[in-house]
């Protein structure tokens, strides 16, 4: 028996041994501020953490190197967590005629920034962040190396540096870099700041791009990364303006490379992998509802929680007539023959470089998309056309995907006040629940809240799988009709029927993927099961889900800027 516990003693010695040998992950702290103004598509500061935090999840490069924390409204809500923070990542506006609107110079920030810095932690300014006022030329010059002066310039506007956009041709400043390490030169549509504020004589100011900006005769640094003697890192880029410039493959790995660079992680010389298929282009289709349900709302919110997926784009008709026109993105039908396909030569009139992509305009995507959401219910209005019948079937017998939401189920089946509208196949086949208004069928508990569970096979399926109970705000709908086998993905409990109600199920529809929920009665509801709605989105997208579920309070009382494309 001695012998016995004295082997156990030894294994568990040698296992703990083994444990101590193990490398501790260097935690990287990725901070986005509130978006304040600019269009859509650019200073994404949101989407820019939420994409980087997937991105360093997934990247083979840095399993169990580092572990990414997210923090949005512009700081921590507990500023202890940045004491073990191995770098800082600041994705915000900045300063100008008022400090204070850079996040960094709100209270006390900068003396709790200060102090992280003076124990060796890495720091990374992205775009519009790198605005620091000159009182802190000292700090910041040491910290990240440099920053864009806008208080000692002759200018009327004081600005010492200065801003252009334009289609830049970026070459590498040192190659031998590990922030440069598989980086080649590209060309991209940015919007760079340049004539930047650095120390005089600072060898430790290490060029990474390199551009020659409109009118100037030299190339000038708007990518730089600095070591510090104390071994903390910083690293800047005055690139970032527009959002499509993460599908470039060279602009992704610099910042990935500098973001684990910072850390004290090395760099692998191949550069940071990571991996960006082009946009999940969604379209959603609303414009009528029962009159208890304001489409306006909730459509204001679906937009947000679908893209809060950083790789979703939304676009909106309020015509379903318009679903005549849709067509299934030209990735999705060549990877159905089997196909490659063809990445973009130019974006805008701006080219990429090195095969990558970007975020297509308006005009070249307008009928082609991964997936519909349906925030549509015809309730007195005419039925859809033949040729959008055609159309919508068209696009699910090609693979598209389709995401139902609320009463959008109740839509043009022979039980509304438009019986003319009614569309056998839709409330038979391609929905399997619908709302069926005939005595005694289905119904909802009041509008209040109540608590949604995963079922058995919900924890087992990509959409719902790692998903938490939620409470929600909404209508709990109960006894939807159909014939056709469903297998619910979370349920709530009725206090109508006492129930256990199933609120949403996905199925192979033809080729097509079909997500369908009974949530989402008003704006707050889409918020509360947003998560849900997304994941649900994008599987029937036919893309793997997010590494992680962004904050769903940062849909809350969203700025909607110019591109946001539908009726107010």
């Amino acid at each position: 028996m001695r012998r016995c516990w004295l082997a156990l003693s030894c294994l568990l010695i040698a296992a703990n041994g083994l444990n101590a040998a193990e490398p501790v992950p260097k935690k990287v702290v990725l901070i986005a501020g509130p978006i304040t103004g600019h269009g859509k598509h650019t200073h994404e500061y949101e989407k820019s953490v939420i994409l980087l935090k997937h991105l360093l999840d997934t990247s083979p490069s840095t399993q169990g190197k580092v572990v990414v924390e997210t923090h949005f409204k512009g700081w921590p809500a507990d500023e202890k967590t940045l004491d073990d923070a191995a770098t800082i990542v600041m994705i915000s506006d900045g300063g100008d005629r008022n400090a204070a609107d850079h996040p960094l110079y709100v209270g006390e920030r900068f003396q709790t920034l200060e102090r992280q810095m003076q124990r060796g932690c890495g720091f990374v300014q992205f775009h519009w962040t790198t605005f620091n006022p000159s009182r802190v030329h000292n700090e910041i010059t040491e910290w990240v190396g440099g920053y864009f002066d806008y208080e000692k310039g002759p200018a009327a506007n004081k600005w010492f540096s200065a801003i252009s956009t334009w289609d830049a041709n970026v070459t590498l400043g040192n190659a031998e870099h590990p922030v440069a390490r598989g980086v080649k030169p590209f060309t991209a549509r940015e919007e760079f700041y340049f004539n930047l504020r650095f120390r005089d004589g600072d060898d430790r100011v290490k060029p990474i791009w390199l551009t020659k900006p409109p009118g100037q005769q030299q190339d000038h640094v708007v990518a730089w990364a600095v070591e510090r003697k104390d071994g903390g890192r910083g690293f800047g880029t005055t690139g970032g303006h527009f959002f499509q410039n993460w599908w470039d493959d060279n602009f992704r790995r610099t910042i990935l490379n500098a973001i684990v660079w910072t850390a004290g992680v090395d760099v692998p010389a191949g550069g940071v992998v990571s991996t960006m298929e082009e946009p999940i282009r969604v379209l959603i289709v609303t414009g009528h509802n029962h009159p208890a349900h304001d489409w306006r709302k909730t459509t204001a919110a679906l937009i947000p929680v679908l893209e809060q997926d950083p790789r979703v784009v939304v676009e909106v008709t309020e015509n379903p007539n318009d679903l005549a026109n849709v067509a299934l993105s030209l990735r999705d039908r060549k990877a159905e023959r089997g196909a490659s396909v063809e990445k973009p030569k130019s974006v805008n009139g701006a080219s990429t470089a090195d095969g990558a992509t970007a975020v297509l305009s308006r005009s070249d995507r307008a009928t082609s998309y991964d997936a519909l959401v349906l925030n549509y219910s015809s309730w007195d209005r005419p039925g859809l056309s033949d040729a959008a019948k055609a159309g919508l079937k068209k696009f699910l017998d090609d693979g598209g995907g389709l995401s139902i939401i609320h009463f959008a189920n109740g839509s043009w089946t022979d039980t509304l006040p438009n019986k003319e509208a009614d569309w056998p196949e839709f409330r038979t086949h391609i929905v399997r629940r619908i709302w069926d208004h005939k005595p005694g069928l289905s119904g909802h508990d009041a509008f209040g809240t109540f608590r949604v569970d995963l079922t058995a096979a919900g924890e087992k399926h990509p959409i719902t799988a790692g998903l938490p109970s939620f409470d929600t705000d909404d209508e709990l709908y109960f006894r939807q009709q159909g014939t056709l086998p469903i297998v619910p993905l979370v349920t709530a409990n009725s206090k109508v029927t006492k129930e256990n109600e199933p609120l949403a199920w996905a199925y192979e529809q033809s080729k097509a993927r079909v997500f369908q929920t009974v949530l989402g009665h008003a704006d707050v509801s889409v918020r509360k099961a947003g998560a849900l709605i997304r994941r649900g989105s994008v599987w029937a997208a036919r893309r793997e889900p997010l590494s992680f579920d962004p904050p769903v309070a940062i849909t809350e009382n969203t700025l909607f800027r110019a591109g946001s494309p539908w009726t107010l």
